[in-house]
């Protein structure tokens, strides 16, 4: 890219930097939506401490009067715009405690409305940019995310490879009329990446009537104060050396050596080869849910794989290592099989998941699997003519009649069964019924009629809402 960052940003000229190359977008900004970029609170703890800290920090006094001093300023019909950025910056940086400076980032390219770096002359680090409209209009003629991701991509590129932090984290202020958000910029994946780490937040006093939306935007700025002190003091003692980065972050722990995606860039699930023999190899994968549990019990039984461990990381996301069934061990994944492949292994594969639903979580109660599609099963046969069978995914797993289906289930390719929905309770019955819609002889048993309920279900029935 050799264009100035406000001209790049135009709307023709983001565009053709997204789509000039099919499936190859220049940078991952989440438009078109193949350029989607993955979750922040994995690129940088910076960003996961954000996510925290905006969720349930109690804003200090500053940040509650920046919110009400800043909804009064933006409110205002200010005819010069370098005046409004002026005075919102002078604002920002006044409840900071930093100076945002304009700074070019590259000889000869315009500067930005207002960075936070190092060095004015010559920054080898910039920890947050800003960008700030008079109004929506004019907030509108370019894609401002593009812009501040513009004047990011313009520093490391300069420094390039030598930047201080692998990442590049930096975190960005949009103000566009009335409405102010705060995001986040980042090398990952071998591109630049922009994601929100806020929705745009009206700047309007709307007191006394939601002082809630107020407070919520205090969190956001008390956030991001934190945010940036870290991350200025990361930059400040990290020498200026080469570095690969490494997503996720975690993953940068010397207890391993390297990691790859087990299916693609999209799916946080990787091979990660451990420093401490380099035959070892196990799957690390990022849900934001896990049936613990659920693993454990199916785990000790011979029905999954063994669980290492099960770490909460900053930002929601849970870091899960257990044994990786790899082919070359003889694995394969059930979703690969064709029909005569599945009928010879049909039996095997309902009796196991019957030997699943007979065991108990730590509660006393059934287990339910809640996703047992044939992706989430692996198959192996053993020397003797045995099929060994392994359930492998428990994010949604849990107690059956206790735990609920997550919202935005995928209905459109998934044949989910009745009563499998979004926010309703998972059931045993579901997994055998999900489970069953795959297999051939599925299609040839006749459809069994509903039992009568027994005397003892409308008991536990009573005892599972009472827990609810």
């Amino acid at each position: 890219m050799d264009q100035a960052p406000s001209i790049a940003a135009s709307l023709v000229n983001y565009e053709s930097l997204q789509t000039e190359v099919e499936q190859a977008p220049f940078w991952l900004t989440g438009r078109p939506p193949y350029a989607r970029a993955p979750p922040f609170a994995l690129v940088d703890k910076v960003f996961a401490e954000f996510a925290d800290n905006y969720a349930t920090i109690e804003p200090s006094r500053e940040s509650l009067d920046f919110v009400v001093d800043a909804c009064n300023l933006l409110a205002q019909f200010l005819p010069d715009e370098e005046v409004r950025q002026q005075k919102f910056l002078a604002l920002l940086g006044a409840c900071m405690g930093k100076q945002f400076y304009s700074v070019s980032m590259a000889q000869g390219v315009t500067a930005t409305d207002g960075s936070i770096v190092d060095d004015i002359a010559g920054p080898e680090f910039a920890a947050a940019h800003a960008v700030i409209k008079k109004d929506i209009a004019a907030g509108t003629e370019a894609d401002r995310c593009a812009e501040l991701l513009s004047y990011q991509y313009l520093l490391v590129n300069r420094l390039f490879p030598k930047n201080r932090l692998a990442a590049s984290p930096c975190f960005t202020i949009e103000v566009i009329g009335c409405l102010m958000r705060i995001g986040a910029v980042a090398y990952v994946q071998e591109r630049m990446a922009f994601q929100p780490l806020t929705p745009f937040f009206h700047m309007l006093d709307v007191r006394p009537g939601d002082t809630e939306h107020l407070e919520t935007v205090a969190r956001a700025v008390e956030a991001l104060i934190i945010g940036v002190d870290h991350l200025y003091a990361a930059y400040d003692c990290s020498p200026l050396e080469e570095r690969d980065p490494v997503f996720p972050y975690s993953l940068a722990d010397e207890r391993f050596l390297q990691a790859r995606p087990l299916i693609d860039k999209s799916v946080l699930v990787f091979d990660v080869q451990m420093a401490e023999g380099e035959e070892k190899c196990i799957l690390v994968k990022f849900p934001t849910s896990y049936g613990t549990d659920v693993h454990r019990s199916l785990a000790a039984a011979g029905l999954a794989p063994q669980l290492y461990a099960v770490t909460e990381l900053p930002g929601g996301f849970l870091q899960v290592e257990m044994e990786l069934l790899s082919a070359e061990d003889g694995w394969m994944s059930l979703d690969t099989f064709n029909a005569t492949e599945l009928a010879s292994v049909e039996s095997a594969l309902l009796d196991s998941l019957r030997r699943v639903h007979g065991l108990k979580v730590p509660s006393g109660g059934s287990i339910v699997l809640a996703d047992c599609r044939p992706c989430n099963i692996m198959i192996r046969s053993s020397p003797d003519g045995e099929t060994e069978v392994r359930f492998v995914d428990f994010d949604w797993s849990g107690e059956s009649g206790v735990i609920r289906y997550p919202c935005f289930m995928n209905h459109r390719s998934v044949p989910w069964p009745e009563g499998a929905r979004d926010y309703k309770v998972a059931f045993q019955e579901h997994d055998i019924a999900l489970l069953s819609s795959h297999l051939p002889g599925s299609h040839r048993r006749p459809k069994s009629r509903k039992k009568p309920p027994s005397a003892a279900e409308p008991a536990r029935q009573v005892e599972l809402a009472l827990r609810q």
